[in-house]
């Protein structure tokens, strides 16, 4: 996983991946909890708990405190919303 950035929205955390070099909307476009999740299930899944860790203990500081690696799915909500 490398994530560029994050930022706080009403309480909930919106993880923040770098702008596209071009959209239609002028939007940065959001991915659903929902897909991020299933994706650490697979990933833990396929290459195990230790690997899950490791990548997560390779994120930056700044996302690291929007996961928590003592629940499952890493504490993400499928009403989560990263961009």
């Amino acid at each position: 996983m490398s994530l560029a950035g994050c930022s706080c929205n009403n309480g909930g955390a919106v993880l923040e991946l770098p702008a596209p070099s071009s959209s239609r909307s002028g939007k940065t476009p959001a991915i659903k909890g929902l897909v991020v999740m299933e994706f650490v299930k697979w990933y833990e899944k396929t290459r195990g708990r230790e690997a899950a860790l490791r990548a997560y203990r390779s994120l930056p500081v700044e996302l690291q405190v929007h996961l928590d690696p003592q629940r499952d799915n890493f504490g993400l909500l499928a009403s989560t919303r990263i961009r």
